[in-house]
């Protein structure tokens, strides 16, 4: 019985953690996108038609827009999931 009783507390521990590592990550993501950009001034940038999702965060960064493609894209696959 002890041997279970410490596996299941080893199991609850592991998922403690991850639970609030997942939290944490979550956080620094929700944080990430309502920063205000790098911009001190609003500008406009043309995106031509077709353009890749890809493609427009490197337009994006390269105008210094956005501070990351990274964070942009994650954005995007996010609404892309909600949308579905």
């Amino acid at each position: 019985m002890r041997g279970l009783t410490r596996f299941l507390s080893g199991i609850l521990t592991l998922l403690f953690v991850l639970m609030i590592t997942v939290a944490g990550g979550i956080a620094l993501f929700r944080h990430s996108i309502d920063a205000p950009g790098p911009l001190k001034v609003a500008r406009n940038v043309i995106i031509p038609a077709g353009d890749s999702s890809r493609m427009i965060a490197e337009r994006l960064e390269k105008q210094g827009v956005i501070a990351s493609q990274s964070v942009f894209l994650a954005q995007v696959m996010s609404q892309n999931a909600i949308a579905r």
